[in-house]
C-alpha cells in the first residue's frame, strides 16, 4: 500500500489491489510511470470532478507517448478514508460538479 497526498494535504491509500488493477487494464499508466503520474495528479491536478460519488483528478501531461493527455485518478472515500479506485489516460473530463479547479 502506498499513502499520496492530494492538493490539499489530505492522504489517499492507493492499495495493492488497486496497484494491480491499474497495472493490469491501464498500461499506459505504468509507461508513463505508476507513482509518478498518480502522485502528481492528486498533488496537483488542473481539475476535480465530482462524478458518480467519486472525485475525478485530471492532471495534463504534454507530449506522452499518447499525445497530449489527461491522466485521470479516480478516488472515492469510506469511513472517512480517501482511496485510489482506477488510474488512466484520457482526452476528456467527465461532466460532473466541478469541485476544485487549478484557477481557484
Amino acid at each position: 500500500m502506498r499513502i499520496f497526498q492530494d492538493y490539499d494535504g489530505r492522504p489517499v491509500l492507493l492499495t495493492d489491489v488497486a496497484e494491480r488493477h491499474i497495472r493490469a487494464g491501464h498500461h499506459e499508466i505504468s509507461i508513463l510511470g505508476t507513482y509518478e503520474v498518480i502522485g502528481g495528479t492528486l498533488a496537483s491536478p488542473d481539475i476535480i470532478v465530482r462524478h458518480n460519488q467519486a472525485l475525478q483528478y485530471y492532471r495534463m501531461y504534454m507530449s506522452t507517448p499518447f499525445g497530449d493527455k489527461y491522466v485521470r485518478v479516480v478516488v472515492v472515500e469510506e469511513d472517512g478514508t480517501r482511496y485510489v479506485r482506477t488510474a488512466y489516460v484520457t482526452g476528456r473530463i467527465v461532466k460532473g460538479q466541478v469541485v476544485w479547479t487549478s484557477g481557484m
